[in-house]
């Protein structure tokens, strides 16, 4: 319920300052390995497209994209980094 309030809440936003040049974008990150107990990486890691779960570094590429001044057109959206795992 909060994941979707955040979507909504970023759609809501872009919507109410678009023409100001502002963009606003959410991520939706998947299971982030973070010393979790080893079923529960195990279980998850199988679901996923890498067979493992993603470290803090893996978001930095979207951050660096989404952060360039030339990225303008894009506002309003939710990327969803998972591995395939929502699929």
């Amino acid at each position: 319920m909060i994941k979707n309030n955040i979507v909504y809440t970023t759609k809501y936003f872009a919507k109410y300052v678009l023409g100001t040049g502002i963009t606003i974008n959410c991520i939706s990150p998947g299971g982030v390995f973070n010393n979790q107990n080893k079923f529960f990486v195990k279980k998850y890691s199988s679901y996923t497209n890498s067979k493992k779960m993603m470290n803090k570094k893996d978001f930095n590429y979207l951050l660096e994209f989404l952060i360039e001044n030339k990225i303008k057109n894009i506002t309003g959206q939710n990327f969803i980094i998972d591995e395939g795992f929502s699929l």
